[in-house]
């Protein structure tokens, strides 16, 4: 964190750090929050989740497509989420790129009815997705095959249309 700082800081002490970088289609007051993993064993850390949560007009959730769901992933997504009135939720299906490529729309699929059943959700938008590889955007074929391209155009696409303002007085209004 002292990288991001000018002076010495007690570290213990920080709850965030924003960092600043212009990306010209997230113009608009459109503002993207990483947030740390639900089962972090910091559970500071995870309180920032928790913080960000009914700020959100859409959640990116990186799953690991390897490994059945766990019932606090569940959880967290009819508790946390579709309780906030929450309903955008694009599924980030990562580790595709270790998944046989034969047995990749069987997974997809499997995650995806996991998913339904799990949560009650009746449409559930899965994204092949590979993070190393995603990190590649000197070799373009594998920026391609990351499923990047997609996040970056659905990311557009939600930014630049719809009615986030209403959704958002909905959802207030709903935990009111």
């Amino acid at each position: 964190l002292e990288q991001f700082t000018a002076n010495e800081m007690n570290v213990s002490t920080v709850d965030y750090i924003e960092v600043k970088k212009p990306i010209p289609f997230l113009k608009d007051r459109v503002v993207l929050v990483d947030t740390p993993g639900l089962n972090d064993v910091n559970e500071l850390r995870s309180i920032v989740t928790y913080h960000y949560i009914p700020r959100a007009d859409v959640v990116f959730y990186l799953l690991d497509c390897r490994a059945a769901l766990r019932q606090t992933e569940y959880e967290f997504i009819t508790d946390t989420l579709l309780k906030n009135g929450l309903d955008k939720i694009i599924f980030l299906a990562n580790f595709a790129d270790q998944i046989d490529e034969d047995d990749l729309t069987r997974v997809l699929n499997r995650v995806e009815s996991d998913l339904k059943k799990g949560t009650g959700l009746e449409n559930v938008e899965i994204i092949p997705f590979s993070a190393l590889e995603a990190s590649e955007r000197e070799d373009e074929e594998l920026f391609e095959l990351s499923g990047m391209p997609i996040v970056l155009q659905k990311i557009q696409t939600l930014c630049h249309v719809g009615t986030r303002q209403q959704e958002k007085t909905v959802r207030f209004t709903m935990r009111l």
